[in-house]
């Protein structure tokens, strides 16, 4: 088995014939290392699971009622995107994602906390873990969204998997963003 990569950048696609996400890594010296590809089933675990992690892992979570959550985790959640759009700058690339001829199927993925602050995350084939990357709570969540709306793109139907996620609607009578 070859050894685990550090993921510097992510290009993320959607291939309609195969029905699965692509997750195109870049190392930090540049070299395009390979093709990650995440089906329905696996995202749908990873919505789930990021819930219950950003949750337990977040203060504001904590303090707040049980029938509440979501709502924090959706206004934490619009934040950090709206911090990673100015950050990225307005225009989304829209260049479609480069496929390696190295893709791996991914079966298991994990975020775990970093020492001195962040997360990293570690995709795993069958054969164990290939690739990993150190993330901010931010780009966790723009991670996420991206996942998310590349889902929807699909007809994946998995907001209810996080509703939180879900994009805001913009009110009809014109007073602002709901969530839906």
């Amino acid at each position: 088995m070859a050894e685990p990569f550090s993921i510097q950048t992510l290009t993320f696609g959607y291939d309609e014939f195969e029905d699965r996400l692509l997750l195109s890594c870049r190392t930090a010296d540049g070299e395009d290392a390979a093709t990650l590809m995440i089906t329905r089933r696996m995202l749908r675990g990873l919505l789930r699971g990021a819930t219950d992690f950003l949750a337990r892992s977040s203060p504001t979570a904590g303090r707040a009622p049980v029938d509440y959550r979501d709502d924090v985790l959706a206004m934490e959640h619009q934040g950090a995107v709206a911090k990673s759009a100015q950050a990225q700058g307005a225009s989304a690339d829209r260049t479609p994602v480069p496929v390696q001829e190295h893709r791996i199927l991914v079966v298991k993925l994990d975020l775990e906390p970093r020492a001195g602050g962040g997360y990293q995350l570690v995709l795993s084939d069958r054969e164990g873990p290939r690739a990993g990357m150190a993330l901010t709570r931010d780009e966790f969540h723009h991670i996420l969204k991206t996942l998310a709306d590349l889902a929807r793109t699909g007809g994946w139907d998995l907001d209810r998997e996080a509703g939180w996620i879900a994009p805001a609607a913009v009110a009809p009578s014109g007073q602002g963003r709901v969530l839906s």
